[in-house]
């Protein structure tokens, strides 16, 4: 099983607690950072780290949390161990099937879940011409 790494194991001490902090919101799901809350120089530290970040799991070299719309087009979050949907109430049964991970598999593209092993022993992953397409079939498979 892979891991769901973060700033601080990735980056090390050369990046600056701003970067590390912007980095960290984009592994974790979060929106970029607004520069109407991070001011300054404080918010080029939070957005180059997220820049960062995006820039890695654009190229399939880290896992990431994606935030997955439910098939209803509600809000999922995690409750009770479960992923939840804020308006039609359903559930998915594997909690971290939201971390992903997209990559480059010849002429398409493959995206998959931490627990993922290997084509014939798992089955959290899809395939997609595009990026987004990889993402899209990945949703349909584990959202209900």
């Amino acid at each position: 099983m892979h891991k769901l790494l973060k700033a601080q194991d990735l980056l090390g001490a050369s990046a600056s607690g701003q970067e590390r902090g912007g980095f960290n919101m984009f592994i974790m799901g979060d929106e970029r950072p607004n520069p109407q809350v991070f001011r300054g120089g404080s918010f080029e530290g939070y957005n180059s780290g997220y820049s960062l970040a995006e820039e890695m799991a654009t190229e399939g070299k880290i896992f990431y949390t994606h935030n997955f719309p439910c098939s209803c087009g509600g809000i999922l979050f995690l409750y009770g161990g479960k992923t939840v949907c804020n308006d039609c109430g359903g559930n998915s049964q594997r909690e971290d099937w939201h971390v992903i991970r997209v990559e480059k598999d010849g002429d398409q593209y493959c995206c998959y879940g931490q627990e993922f092993i290997n084509l014939q022993e798992s089955d959290n992953y899809a395939f997609g011409a595009t990026r987004e397409g990889a993402i899209e079939a990945y949703r349909v498979l584990n959202v209900y």
